[in-house]
């Protein structure tokens, strides 16, 4: 009886060995972060009802998928909605509303500008020694 050879196991061939964790690529663990290509879709042919998504948004408006992601969370006038799954889609109307208004980017809504109370700040660190104390230690 023939033995099998080293390349073939009783199950077939043997798996080949795992790349090294030298050789592999580095794992993107965040996604495409840059600008988007231009869209391929002409944004005059769509419905006002029609639904895109971050990424299209990015390509329409030739920003970075973070910065939509960002005016989002902090309450920009591009309105969006969500759907099913928690997917996040904004209309076609409402795109070319804040289009036409100029596109007011990076400023948020005037009713999500919360006003800051200024507390007077307190000191860090060791608590200084009164003037007078310190003019006594020092002689």
């Amino acid at each position: 009886m023939a033995q099998p050879s080293s390349t073939t196991g009783p199950h077939g061939p043997a798996a080949a060995p795992s790349d090294s964790p030298d050789t592999r690529p580095k794992r993107d663990h965040h996604g495409f972060r840059g600008v988007p290509p231009p869209p391929k879709f002409d944004l005059d042919e769509l419905p006002d009802s029609a639904l895109l998504d971050e990424r299209e948004i990015a390509a329409v408006l030739r920003d970075a998928v973070v910065t939509v992601q960002t005016w989002r969370r902090r309450q920009h006038p591009l309105k969006w909605i969500v759907i099913g799954g928690g997917r996040i889609r904004y209309r076609v109307g409402d795109l070319r509303e804040f289009l036409a208004s100029g596109g007011n980017r990076g400023q948020p809504r005037k009713s999500a500008i919360v006003p800051k109370r200024y507390a007077p700040q307190r000191r860090r660190g060791r608590p200084r020694k009164p003037r007078a104390e310190a003019a006594e230690a020092a002689e």
